[in-house]
């Protein structure tokens, strides 16, 4: 039950679903300043999702009717929310398309676009997570994965050493 909205202030947490099967879909990775269960507030009191730790990290749990409260007396807090809320939106549906529309090919490099993005450059994401971690976002096996890396690598895109990847032609991967 969502009884708390958490607020990460330390760390990395990566929010995920997981169907009755155990398969897994990674949606996205949190870091300090991200709200995890915000949709809790005016919805449903059960999260749809869950998260873990990529690594160490602090929360604040807020209980719902503060924010709630705070959202109602707070014009500006409020617009970063619903900003964010917003940006978060974009990124699902740019997800879902990809998921529904995209070949193999065109999943795994949305997830490594989105891994090595800028919102990561400092975290240095490959370090905190595997080869089924990357597999999951791209809703792909990991077999597929690892195949389509070493393809990637072959043809110049990216750059493999050990966990970490890196990408060296943004702008293919984006048209693939």
């Amino acid at each position: 039950y969502a009884s708390y909205v958490m607020y990460i202030t330390k760390g990395l947490v990566k929010i995920y679903l997981e169907n009755p099967n155990r398969k897994i879909t990674n949606i996205q990775i949190l870091k300090k300043s991200d709200f995890i269960g915000l949709s809790s507030i005016f919805g449903d009191s059960i999260n749809q999702y869950s998260a873990i730790a990529l690594r160490d990290a602090e929360v604040c749990l807020i209980e719902k009717d503060g924010i709630k409260e705070l959202l109602d007396k707070n014009g500006a807090f409020a617009s970063s929310v619903i900003r964010r809320y917003c940006e978060n939106e974009k990124a699902l549906f740019e997800k879902i398309k990809s998921i529904s529309y995209k070949q193999m090919n065109g999943r795994l490099a949305d997830a490594l676009l989105y891994l090595g993005s800028e919102k990561f450059k400092d975290e240095n994401i490959f370090n905190y997570i595997n080869r089924k971690d990357i597999a999951d976002f791209a809703c792909i096996s990991k077999e597929s994965t690892v195949k389509l890396l070493t393809e990637f690598r072959s043809d110049g895109l990216i750059e493999l050493d050990g966990k970490q990847v890196d990408i060296l032609k943004e702008e293919t991967l984006k048209s693939i």
